[in-house]
């Protein structure tokens, strides 16, 4: 789903993370929609559901986030709200569509000139050096995503010739469409308690690598099981050597 294809519909939101009131600021754009229930795990502070933006919207807490919820159109998490969740799998399996900001934004703007970077250890810090290398050549680059500004703000800047977007297992497990350049840096054990075991961590953190739109996978080959993931009919595969 495309930022633009919620346009006119119901929105509900879970949590309110950087990403949501992001998105509660860009609504605007859209004529006719809006967030008309915002959803938490336990009550909020008042001063969170105003950074909402969202005064009409109906506040639902806990057990009754999947009935409030199952009535949008179009649900959009928090990347801290895991899609584990038994109440987000409820949902889903209503045919409730659930997505994230970050995956709106990059179906809108699709995977050209996107480089997304991801892995357990070391992504903000390839991210950041890739935007200052990219800069010091002379590229236009906007940095995004977990580090740098949340990526549905790109909506009111010029579009620049390069984005990099630093992604997290949160953000990459539901995504649709991939970066056209996807990097992974690493893979440890990590973050059971979102994925629930290591081995759907992992495969949420792999999936960037073949999702559509991937032109180009780069990987760490001292990972062997980076290695493996990047080989699966990209047009290019170029892992970093061992020593």
């Amino acid at each position: 789903m495309r930022f633009s294809q919620l346009k006119g519909r119901s929105i509900g939101v879970w949590g309110a993370g950087r990403e949501v009131r992001s998105l509660a600021e860009q609504i605007g754009r859209l004529p006719g929609t809006a967030i008309t229930v915002t959803a938490f795990d336990v009550a909020p502070d008042p001063g969170t559901v105003a950074a909402l933006r969202a005064p009409g919207a109906r506040l639902a807490v806990g057990a009754e986030a999947v009935e409030a919820l199952a009535g949008c159109d179009v649900v959009v998490r928090s990347p801290g709200v895991s899609i584990y969740k038994p109440e987000v799998q409820a949902l889903l399996a209503g045919g409730t569509p659930v997505t994230t900001a970050t995956s709106l934004w990059l179906a809108e703007h699709g995977s050209a000139g996107v480089l997304g970077i991801t892995g357990t250890k070391g992504k903000s810090t390839t991210a950041s050096l890739a935007s200052h290398l990219a800069r010091a050549a002379g590229v236009d680059v906007a940095l995004a995503g977990n580090i740098g500004v949340p990526a549905l703000d790109l909506l009111d800047r010029e579009p620049a010739q390069l984005v990099i977007l630093e992604l997290s297992s949160y953000q990459i497990a539901d995504l649709a469409i991939g970066p056209e350049v996807a990097l992974v840096t690493s893979i440890f054990p990590e973050h059971v308690d979102w994925h629930g075991t290591d081995a759907v961590y992992r495969a949420d953190k792999l999936k960037l690598l073949g999702l559509p739109g991937v032109r180009l996978a780069l990987v760490n080959g001292r990972f062997p099981e980076l290695v493996a993931a990047a080989d699966g009919g990209h047009s290019q595969v170029a892992a970093k050597p061992r020593r």
